[in-house]
Formats: structure tokens, C-alpha cells, sequence
């Protein structure tokens, strides 16, 4: 087996968890600091969850991927009735919203419309999320240029990588020679 070769899974997989962690950590990141400052200054609420919405993550493969859930409250805040989706609170728990629950909450009292769920578990969900993409990077990064690293080096090592390239370097003179008059 080829250094290249062996190359490629490190290179490929870290470049996933680099686009992956790219993508979501801006996202992740904005909601933990929401919710950090939504808790330090935040006026209570009640919401109760009225609905569990679905969404599905891509996986690798026929059926892969997984299913998260995330609850769907109706709440009264200012004497204004509103339907918040809280996506950045998606779960692969099936069991942690339930429908008919009241979640306690926290909104900001500036006239901005954030809103925090206050509880610890949604706390602690959101600083995981933030975590793991964070890792994803760190880990993603390293591995990605030692892949790659890997299959450069393997592809220039590689003897018969080396008889294809100067059989491609002779021909390309060959054709260029024909052309020229």
C-alpha cells in the first residue's frame, strides 16, 4: 500500500470536519452567546411546547445520517403571543421536548428579539455544539495537511507516478513540436 494511499482517509476526513466545523461553529457560537448573554440580564417567561419539529442531518450512504428534534413553543411576552422554532436546541434525544411541557425562558428586555431556553440541559446543549465543531476544526485542520501531505509526498515518491509524469512531459513536447512549424 502506497503513502498516498494511506494518505487519503486523514486528508478527506479532516477536510470534512474542517468544512463542517467552517459552517456550523459561526452559527453555534452566536447562539451560546445569546443564551450567556440573554442569562445575565434576561426577564422570565413561560413557553409551552406545542409541537416537536423534525430535521434530518446528511450521512454518508443510503439511510445514513440521523434525526434531530427541537422543540416548538407559543409563549406571551410584552402581551404579544409568538410561535418560536428553537432549532439551535436540536437534539438527537428524541425524549428531551416533550409536547404540552412548559419550558421556562428568558428574553431580552432591551426590544431585541432574543430568546433563551432556561434550563441547564439547553445550556449545555448549545456549549457541546459549540465544543464539538470547535474540535472538529482543531482536530480537522492537522489531519487535512498531513493527508494531503501524505499523498503529495506518496505520488512524488512513487516510481511509476514518476515514468507516467515524464511519458506525459514527452509527449506534451512531441505534440507542441508538431504544431510549431
Amino acid at each position: 500500500m502506497c503513502l498516498w494511499t494511506i494518505g487519503l482517509f486523514p486528508a478527506y476526513v479532516g477536510l470534512l470536519l474542517v468544512i463542517g466545523g467552517a459552517i456550523y461553529l459561526p452559527s453555534a457560537a452566536s447562539a451560546h452567546r445569546a443564551d450567556v448573554e440573554v442569562r445575565q440580564n434576561g426577564a422570565p417567561a413561560t413557553g409551552e411546547i406545542v409541537e416537536i419539529g423534525r430535521a434530518s442531518t446528511p450521512g454518508g450512504g443510503r439511510g445514513g445520517g440521523s434525526t434531530t428534534y427541537y422543540p416548538v413553543t407559543e409563549q406571551e411576552i410584552r402581551g404579544v403571543h409568538t410561535r418560536t422554532e428553537w432549532r439551535h436546541y436540536a437534539s438527537t434525544e428524541s425524549g428531551l421536548w416533550v409536547v404540552g411541557r412548559q419550558l421556562p425562558l428568558l428574553y431580552d428586555m432591551g426590544g431585541s428579539t432574543r430568546m433563551v431556553i432556561d434550563t441547564p440541559e439547553a445550556s449545555a446543549l448549545l456549549g457541546r455544539k459549540v465544543r464539538s465543531f470547535q474540535l472538529g476544526l482543531l482536530y480537522g485542520a492537522p489531519a487535512s495537511v498531513v493527508g494531503f501531505g501524505m499523498v503529495y509526498t506518496g505520488r512524488r515518491m512513487n516510481p511509476d507516478a514518476r515514468e507516467k509524469r515524464a511519458r506525459a512531459r514527452a509527449l506534451r513536447s512531441k505534440q507542441l513540436r508538431r504544431r510549431t512549424p
